[in-house]
């Protein structure tokens, strides 16, 4: 007699539908990410001219008298930074159109007519921009994510054209860091070459001309850069290592990095502050605390120390105006240190109970201090002779405005416009 064998459980489908349903949804979660990450700093609407360059503008030319508004442009949305450039004849300044896009506009300084624009959509931010010889160095910043870098979105770091604005070299590995995003680094870049970083925080020297590499100057392990700041001597990077407060100061050949001089700080709170043709500027003691401005000579030896009185926010300041290295520090005299040696040159009081908000250099030899009453009052805008120290106060419209000088003309910042004021 035949038994039948008893009938076998059915299996549910169910596990297998939702693995499947799970598998699909990652994969478009996957697939609109990727999609996400290579929209990253998409290209807007990029312009370019064909007009020859503006004259650069004469830096002996310094106006006596009342200055008057020569022109005015309005931002399409909040203006973050600005520059004066008086070997380029322009004004160039950037702006957040929109959450997350940027814009870095190029006008004529004279008159205000427009010349270029980049500007990119789908960017967290222009972490800085520098001028050099060869090309105006925009760095988009686009995402902080270790996918978007390893595609290659996470930054844009371009060389422009400075006449026609159309961009020669782009590469995505490196961004500029200033002091704020959209910040205007001059003392970034010098001459032909630019100084960006990598995601790992390493500085990289790069030829605006070509975009490609120079050389590169990785801390030693444990250790991050913690400043660069470049001129005619060439290169001043300084190096914290831990949770120490010193730092190491060292000044590179701007050519193949080879190290000229280096110099440890016991001190806390370094921070560089400008580089002439010889000699390098710092600060010691940060924030609040900050002490004094020293100048550091040829070997990296003390030659000047600058004391800084009730500096505040600002702290002390310094740049290079022709063969001067120009320091203030709130209500101390501006002081003049030769570019090359460090050595002393003069010291010119501020008015009385004035102090010194911000410090202006515009070309090879122009120099302005924004200087106020300590008990609050106008500013006033003081044109300062790189040589002598003489001060010269310039007049005819709001001097807490001032964001650059050129030979006769200022440039003033408001929050949706930029405006320049010449004779």
């Amino acid at each position: 007699m035949e038994t039948s064998s008893p009938p076998r459980p059915r299996r549910s489908r169910l596990p297998v539908v939702l693995a499947l349903a799970a598998v699909g949804v990652l994969v478009v979660f996957v697939a609109l990410k990727v999609a996400t990450l290579f929209k990253l700093g998409t290209p807007a609407r990029v312009q370019a001219t064909a007009a020859p360059a503006p004259p650069p503008i004469d830096e002996g030319g310094a106006a006596a008298g009342p200055l008057h508004r020569l022109w005015s442009a309005a931002g399409q949305g909040r203006v973050v930074d600005s520059g004066l450039l008086a070997g380029r004849g322009e004004v160039l300044f950037s702006e957040e159109l929109a959450h997350r896009s940027w814009r870095v506009r190029a006008l004529d300084a004279r008159t205000g007519q427009f010349r270029w624009s980049n500007a990119r959509e789908n960017t967290a931010h222009v972490e800085a921009w520098a001028v050099t010889d060869a090309a105006v160095v925009l760095g988009y910043h686009h995402s902080a994510s270790r996918l978007a870098w390893r595609l290659g979105r996470g930054a844009s770091f371009m060389g422009v054209d400075p006449v026609s604005g159309r961009v020669r070299w782009q590469r995505t590995d490196l961004v500029l860091y200033g002091e704020r995003p959209g910040d205007y680094a001059p003392f970034l870049a010098f001459a032909s070459t630019v100084y960006g970083t990598t995601r790992q925080g390493v500085p990289v020297a790069v030829d605006t001309a070509t975009g490609r590499t120079r050389w590169r100057h990785p801390p030693p392990a444990g250790c991050r850069n913690d400043g660069i700041v470049a001129g005619p001597a060439g290169v001043a990077m300084s190096t914290r290592c831990g949770s120490a407060s010193s730092a190491t100061i060292e000044l590179l050949d701007s050519a193949d990095g080879t190290r000229l001089w280096q110099r440890d700080v016991a001190e806390g709170g370094v921070r560089l502050l400008a580089v002439g043709t010889g000699a390098v500027a710092i600060a010691i003691g940060a924030g609040a605390d900050e002490t004094r401005t020293e100048v550091l000579g040829p070997g990296g030896s003390p030659a000047t120390a600058v004391p800084c009185d009730q500096c505040g926010r600002s702290g002390p300041q310094a740049g290079l105006a022709g063969s001067m290295l120009v320091l203030t520090g709130g209500r101390a005299p501006l002081a003049g240190a030769d570019a090359s040696t460090g050595e002393l040159r003069w010291r010119s009081p501020l008015p009385v109970a004035f102090t010194v908000t911000r410090l202006l250099f515009g070309g090879a030899a122009g120099v302005a201090a924004v200087a106020g009453p300590v008990a609050g009052g106008a500013a006033h805008l003081l044109r300062v002779d790189p040589v002598s120290g003489a001060q010269t106060e310039v007049t005819g419209f709001d001097a807490s405005q001032a964001n650059g000088i050129a030979g006769p003309y200022v440039l003033l910042q408001q929050p949706a416009a930029i405006e320049v004021y010449g004779p």
